[in-house]
């Protein structure tokens, strides 16, 4: 089994704090440095609060087990250490260990985490939501566009077509040739396609008209 040890220096004040540790750990050793008069043999208490009920843990050479049940409540860990001072009493050193969070083992998440996690997710499958929409409206407008220059094209082929009958239908007319009749202050006029050749003859006081074919 790995031990890890938590250095707890003390300098010209008899308290200190520690680098952080994690709940999950484990079989933690905290080690003491600069205590004066420290025996051999000594005493440590431990608890979540400074004022809290103490666990009391038998040290040795400056180490000492921290337990833990108190690691597990993820709470800041407190240690307090007397030392004799002969005739001047005890001297009370007392070290602060923060604890830190981690992953649950089992995969789980904590609700204020799963909440933040639920609203990111939310946020980006609104946004690709959004972005599938303007996708879809960018295709459909593309399309239209599309249906629209088609119609134009057929519109076109329509009139053009259309101005392709009538010229055929004038040179159908040219060919085929036309007169037309007016009479004027008694007199008769007429007027005629070059195509057109007829001739007139009064017969037994009428006039005919006679077509002359070339």
């Amino acid at each position: 089994m790995d031990i890890t040890y938590v250095k707890a220096v003390f300098g010209s004040l008899r308290k200190t704090r520690t680098q952080p540790v994690y709940r999950d750990d484990h079989d933690l050793i905290l080690q003491l440095v600069g205590v004066k008069g420290l025996p051999v043999h000594f005493q440590a208490h431990f608890a979540n609060s400074e004022y809290g009920t103490a666990v009391v843990m038998m040290g040795s050479d400056g180490e000492v087990s921290i337990p833990n049940t108190l690691l597990a409540t993820g709470l800041p860990v407190y240690c307090w250490i007397l030392v004799e001072q002969g005739i001047s009493g005890a001297v009370r050193y007392s070290v602060q260990i923060p604890v830190r969070q981690k992953a649950r083992p089992d995969g789980t998440i904590p609700p204020e985490q799963a909440d933040i996690i639920s609203q990111a997710i939310s946020a980006l499958n609104d946004a690709g939501t959004a972005a599938q929409e303007a996708a879809d409206s960018a295709a459909q407008s593309a399309a239209d566009a599309a249906d629209s220059a088609a119609s134009a094209l057929s519109a076109k082929a329509d009139v053009d077509a259309t101005l392709d009958r009538v010229d055929k239908l004038e040179q159908q007319a040219g060919t085929a040739g036309w007169m037309a009749f007016e009479i004027v202050d008694g007199e008769l006029f007429y007027e005629r396609t070059p195509s057109v050749q007829v001739d007139f003859n009064l017969v037994d006081g009428d006039l005919v008209m006679e077509a002359i074919n070339e």
